[in-house]
């Protein structure tokens, strides 16, 4: 089905651990629906001010949609992520930086440095162990998250624009984007990495006429995603062999989420749509 609401692009989506609450947020919006049916339980839900020049991220009460806190960061905050245990907030941002908070006080506890360009995306290990960031520098740098310590860099082609850890830790999945200002198109590609060594393990090819804006890996860790254009390719993670395509939106799609049952797939676009698709 499709959920609208949006007046502007959709540029995140994303479903609680329990698979009851949905959560997309435009350019100054946040909008909390129900996927299956809400319970009284708590849940916190985070927005940071995408594509523009405010530097906060808000913090919100899902059960009551009330904002608990909102935290100032010294740029454009591009990207976040939360670890496991609902404890540690992570956010990319334009100034090229990553700030580490704790989520319950919004206390910023340290700051990263190493990309020199924009920190377009992160992602945190099912263990909470590794953050992985990805920049328009055309690297993806791994961090131990509890001191911030770099232990590898990965270089790949074109800039990053998402990233996705697999359910077990050990796959990182990258998608890069080459511009091209000579009238021949964009070149976009997504990569299969083994995270815990850094090896590139293959190179998926993807032919659209934009970027490839975010991927997403179900959780048997068998299928990724990738959303670009107006439409959803579905990949098979293991061999790279395209499984098919999902068409609905009217403008790109920039986000992607898959519920924790691995069945509902959650699509998010510039039309200002929200796509449901039975995955099964």
């Amino acid at each position: 089905r499709t959920l609208t609401g949006h007046s502007e692009s959709v540029n995140s989506v994303a479903i609680s651990p329990d698979g009851q609450i949905l959560v997309s947020s435009s350019h100054t919006v946040v909008s909390v629906r129900t996927v299956v049916n809400y319970n009284s339980e708590s849940h916190t839900a985070v927005m940071g001010n995408v594509y523009n020049t405010i530097n906060k991220i808000k913090i919100w009460q899902l059960s009551t949609g009330q904002e608990l806190r909102t935290l100032e960061g010294d740029a454009s905050v591009l990207s976040l992520a939360i670890s496991p245990d609902g404890q540690i907030l992570v956010s990319g941002s334009a100034d090229n930086t990553i700030k580490i908070w704790q989520l319950s006080t919004g206390e910023e506890l340290r700051t990263l440095t190493g990309h020199s360009e924009s920190v377009n995306s992160v992602a945190i290990s099912p263990d909470g162990q590794i953050l992985v960031s990805g920049s328009d520098d055309k690297t993806i740098e791994i961090w131990q998250l509890s001191t911030g310590q770099k232990l590898r860099t990965l270089t790949g082609a074109g800039s990053i624009n998402s990233l996705a850890i697999s359910p077990d830790g050990q796959i990182l999945a990258s998608s890069h984007s080459v511009v091209s200002f000579m009238g021949g198109g964009n070149d976009n590609t997504i990569k299969i990495w083994q995270l815990s060594t850094g090896v590139e393990l293959r190179t998926l090819t993807v032919d659209l006429n934009w970027w490839v804006h975010s991927v997403a890996i179900s959780p048997d860790g068998q299928t990724l995603v990738s959303g670009g254009d107006d439409e959803i390719m579905i990949w098979d993670l293991s061999t790279g062999q395209e499984l098919g395509t999902l068409t609905g939106h009217s403008d790109e799609v920039q986000s992607l989420a898959i519920s924790p049952d691995g069945q509902t797939l959650v699509s998010g676009g510039d039309d200002g749509t929200i796509m449901i698709w039975r995955v099964v």
